[in-house]
C-alpha cells in the first residue's frame, strides 16, 4: 500500500484510510454473496475503514452469520427461501449507528424486484436501492418516488445498484434532477463490463463520491465522505448547472431547453 501511495505515476484510487475522522465514511456495493467474500473484506484496508459498509446481493439466508472485526449488523434482510438477489445487509462501528432504518421491497414480475433500505445519521437521510435486471423503468420510478418524497428537504443521498446503464441512459438522471439530486460519482464504468449500473444521487454540496476496486465482485464498490459535525448546505440549480456535459444535457431535456 505504502509503494502505491509513493508510486511515480498518479494514482487513480482513493483510500478511506487516509480521510480524517471528521468526516462519516460509507461504502456502498453490490457484493454478490457476503458469505464466500467475508475474508476479502477483512483483508481490504480502505473498506474497513469506514463508517458504515451497505451491502446489497448478500444473498444471505436465516442460519448465515456474517461477523466482520469492529463492525456491528445494524439492518439485515435475508432471502425468505432460496438464496437469491433480495435483501441486504448495513454494519456500522460504534461511533456511527444508523437511526429509523427500515427495509422495503417490491416485487415485479416473475422474479424481479426493487429493495431499499433507508435509515438516518445525524440528520442525513440515506436510501440504498437494489433494482432487479427484469424491472421495468416506470416501476422503478414509480417506487423512488415513494421513497424520495416520504423525505423532507434535508440533507439526502440515495445510492445503488440500479440496473439501468447511465451511459446509455439518461431517464433516471431527470428523474432525480426533478428532486434536486445529483449523480456524484465520476463517468467511469461501475462495473467489469463497461456499464454504469451503480450510482450515488445526493443534494449534499459537500458530499464525495468515487469509486474504488473489488477483487471478488463484478460491481465497483462506491466510497462517501460527508462532513461530521458541520452545517451541510444544498445544491441549488447553480450547482446542478456546474457539471459535465453528461449530466447538463439531462438538466436542459428535463426543463425542455434542447441547446446543451
Amino acid at each position: 500500500m505504502a509503494r502505491l501511495r509513493h508510486a511515480a505515476g498518479p494514482l487513480c484510487l482513493r483510500f478511506l484510510q487516509d480521510i480524517g475522522s471528521n468526516r462519516y465514511k460509507i461504502v456502498f456495493h453490490n457484493v454478490q454473496r457476503l458469505m464466500p467474500h467475508l475474508s476479502d473484506i477483512l483483508a481490504d484496508h480502505s473498506t474497513m475503514a469506514a463508517d458504515i459498509l451497505a451491502f446489497v446481493e448478500p444473498w444471505l439466508s436465516q442460519t448465515d452469520r456474517p461477523v466482520l472485526e469492529r463492525f456491528n449488523v445494524v439492518s439485515r434482510a435475508n432471502c425468505p427461501s432460496t438464496p437469491n438477489s433480495y435483501g441486504s445487509i448495513i454494519f456500522s462501528t460504534s461511533l456511527t449507528r444508523p437511526e429509523g432504518y427500515r427495509f422495503t421491497s417490491v416485487s415485479s414480475g416473475r422474479n424481479g424486484h426493487i429493495d431499499a433500505t433507508v435509515w438516518t445519521i445525524a440528520g442525513i437521510q440515506f436510501a440504498m436501492i437494489y433494482s432487479h435486471p427484469t424491472v421495468k423503468f416506470e416501476e422503478l420510478t414509480s417506487f423512488l418516488r415513494t421513497i424520495i418524497q416520504s423525505i423532507p428537504e434535508i440533507p439526502t443521498v440515495v445510492l445503488g445498484d440500479f440496473n439501468l446503464d447511465l451511459f446509455s441512459d439518461d431517464r433516471l438522471l431527470k428523474f432525480f434532477l426533478q428532486y434536486r439530486l445529483k449523480e456524484r460519482t465520476s463517468r467511469i464504468p461501475s462495473t467489469d463490463y463497461g456499464t454504469k449500473l451503480d450510482a450515488c444521487f445526493s443534494n449534499i454540496l459537500e458530499l464525495d463520491a468515487w469509486f474504488f476496486e473489488s477483487l471478488f465482485s463484478d460491481h465497483k464498490p462506491i466510497c462517501i465522505t460527508i462532513p461530521r459535525n458541520e452545517k451541510l448546505s444544498l445544491l441549488d440549480e447553480l450547482d446542478i448547472l456546474d457539471e459535465p456535459e453528461f449530466f447538463t444535457r439531462a438538466f436542459n431535456s428535463l426543463n425542455g431547453n434542447s441547446k446543451v
